[in-house]
């Protein structure tokens, strides 16, 4: 199975973050299923990329061409170049049998943001978990609530995603 994870690539986050992410790949690799990503060896999208490959699981990388001079090319079982940053987020959302969210910043919420819309929409019935370390997205959650009880979405939530606090109990869900 395909497991797309969005996640922040910046190095400087709390460790917990970091840990959290190579905990995840080593549990993809472990697994059998092959990360699909959006390549970069910085921050949780590295930890997470080692955590695959430390334990011999395989690796889809995805980016835009014009990345590729600031962006690391990590040693991938595939790698898939797009032409903008929204080819690549349509791809990874599209792509993976799995949808995983970790903290992250801009890109990460919107490959959350889009994941759940495509869903919503019919578009696609693939899970969707969101991995709440620290408390990391109580406030966007508060905010998905907000929509619901505002009836400016009336779709059931609990239908769409699931949130977990920890990346090890993703195995209940693998």
């Amino acid at each position: 199975m395909k497991i797309f994870v969005g996640c922040s690539s910046s190095e400087d986050v709390d460790s917990i973050y970091l840990e959290s992410a190579k905990i995840l790949g080593k549990i993809i690799a472990e697994s059998g299923h092959t990360l699909v990503f959006g390549s970069s060896d910085k921050g949780m999208m590295g930890e997470l990329y080692r955590g695959v490959k430390e334990n011999g699981g395989k690796v889809i990388s995805v980016f835009p061409k014009h990345y590729s001079g600031f962006l690391t090319k990590v040693e991938s079982d595939e790698i898939i170049e797009t032409e903008t940053a929204t080819d690549q987020l349509e791809y990874l959302v599209n792509e993976g049998d799995v949808t995983i969210i970790m903290p992250g910043s801009y890109g990460a919420l919107a490959e959350l943001a889009t994941s759940i819309q495509n869903k919503k929409l019919g578009e696609h019935s693939k899970p969707i978990y969101i991995i709440n370390i620290n408390g990391y997205f109580d406030n966007i959650l508060k905010t998905f609530e907000k929509f619901y009880n505002d009836k400016f979405d009336l779709c059931d939530r609990n239908k769409l995603y699931t949130v977990l606090d920890e990346p090890v109990k993703i195995i209940d869900y693998l």
